[in-house]
């Protein structure tokens, strides 16, 4: 009967608890099955006391469970005491069903038929001695008395402030010049590489992965475990859990934002560089820079999208949960979800304006085919500082729902929208085809060229 071989329980003698005789062959029905038989060398019975292969007596019982806690996750109680006596500060836990409960204090005991529990007793083989263990500021004082332990805790705060949820999204530097990027209330699934420990902050759970040879993502509990994973497996969503996954696979210079809401409509990147089964964070970025672009997202596994600027509006790090095409470990946006990266090293250079409020960049339109603009209404605005903006601005305040950039500093502005054969053919790029004149008020912005019409349109008109 391996559990009654193994396990010791709590009497009830002067207000002491106690578990029945008879319940014995009840508890082996009933849990022997969830414990792991590991060999008996590693566990002796001793004076009826349980101790544990390192000299430290744990007095175990069942339906009582004691309060004040850190939670982990352990698949058997023999598993969730060794973490107790790896941690100092540790004087009882309470394992229900592979929930492990570690205990700073023994409080009052609370009947619960679905808890195992064992507390501490001693950390020496004499029945009369005692003993101090401390580790990060916390320290214990375990009295050999059966049913009594005498605990205190002077708990030193984390210098760290990374924390969930406010700092989701964001990305940590690790002390081996890794970056990870936080992801709040995201786990990832399977990977795990081995036990967790109890680093005692999100920093040094992340700074552990960062130390481990393979790690690629950690799942933490406040103020309890950390998973270390080697493998970056499905997303799950977890309010309990605080995920960070490596992000040091991005070219030098290149930072992850975090995630993004996009939309059909109105695209919070108006440029779209590919679709591929080569995307990764890191390939889209690199692409992004090269067209002189500050940002980049990566969407639905396959795309790579380019922006000026960041989207408006975030999105919970487990919306961007899409295998990139081209490295299943790395994950690339959702569905109308991007996750984006900013080129932190990027300088103004000469470009077309993508965006501007609700206007959105059409294409880079001839002018002046057969004697006829493109765009009819002339708007005025100044030769000597003229910008897209300012254009832009004119045409709305005149109500027109198309409007153009060309030749330095004129601008036109028209109700309809030019005819799709006017557009310069073959030529994605407006600076390519022609528009690449720049404003007089902006020498590193785009206002057309000669008969070339740089065309925007009001998306909220």
């Amino acid at each position: 009967m391996p559990f009654i071989h193994k396990y010791l329980y709590i009497n009830y003698a002067d207000n002491e608890l106690r578990i029945l005789n008879d319940l014995l062959n009840d508890l082996n029905d009933l849990f022997s099955d969830l414990l792991i038989n590991d060999p008996l060398n590693d566990l002796q019975l001793c004076n009826d006391l349980w101790l544990h292969k390192y000299y430290r007596y744990f007095l175990l019982g069942r339906f009582f469970s004691h309060c004040s806690s850190l939670s982990g996750c352990q698949r058997t109680l023999e598993l969730c005491i060794d973490s107790c006596d790896a941690n100092a500060g540790c004087v009882d836990v309470a394992w229900v069903y592979g929930s492990c409960y570690l205990k700073s204090s023994v409080g009052s005991a609370i009947s619960n038929n679905a808890v195992l529990g064992a507390k501490l007793v001693t950390s020496s083989l004499s029945s009369s001695s005692s003993t101090t263990a401390s580790s990060s500021g916390n320290s214990v004082t375990a009295s050999s008395s059966i049913g009594s332990s005498t605990t205190s805790s002077s708990a030193t705060p984390s210098a760290s402030t990374i924390s969930c949820p406010g700092s989701d999204g964001k990305t940590f530097d690790a002390p081996r010049g890794q970056k990870f990027l936080i992801e709040c209330g995201t786990d990832h699934q399977g990977g795990d590489m081995g036990a967790p420990t109890y680093p005692g902050s999100f920093a040094a759970c992340m700074s552990q992965c960062d130390s481990t040879d393979g790690c690629v993502d950690v799942s933490y509990v406040s103020n309890g475990p950390c998973y270390l994973k080697r493998t970056l497996g499905a997303s799950l969503a977890n309010s309990a859990i605080w995920g960070a996954k490596l992000a040091s696979s991005l070219p030098s210079g290149i930072a992850a934002k975090g995630c993004y809401t996009d939309s059909a409509t109105t695209r919070a990147f108006p440029t779209q560089i590919y679709a591929n089964s080569s995307n990764t964070p890191g390939l889209c970025a690199s692409a992004c820079r090269e067209k002189g672009y500050k940002y980049a997202g990566t969407q639905y596994g396959s795309e790579c999208w380019c922006g000026p600027s960041l989207p408006t509006n975030t999105a919970p790090a487990s919306d961007c949960s899409s295998a990139c095409a081209g490295d299943p470990a790395q994950t690339c946006g959702g569905g109308f979800r991007l996750s984006v990266t900013e080129d932190t090293a990027w300088t103004q250079k000469f470009f077309a304006r993508q965006t501007y409020g609700t206007w959105s960049l059409l294409s880079c339109y001839r002018d002046n085919v057969d004697g006829k603009r493109t765009l009819a209404t002339g708007v005025s605005i100044d030769s000597g500082s003229a910008t897209v903006a300012k254009c832009l601005d004119a045409c709305a305040a005149k109500g027109l729902a198309y409007c153009g950039a060309e030749y330095y500093y004129e601008c036109y502005g028209g109700a309809a929208k030019p005819a799709d054969g006017l557009a310069v053919a073959g030529v994605a790029d407006p600076l390519l085809a022609g528009c690449n004149y720049a404003c007089s008020g902006n020498a590193t912005e785009a206002c057309g060229g000669a008969d070339r019409l740089l065309v925007y349109v009001n998306n909220g008109a």
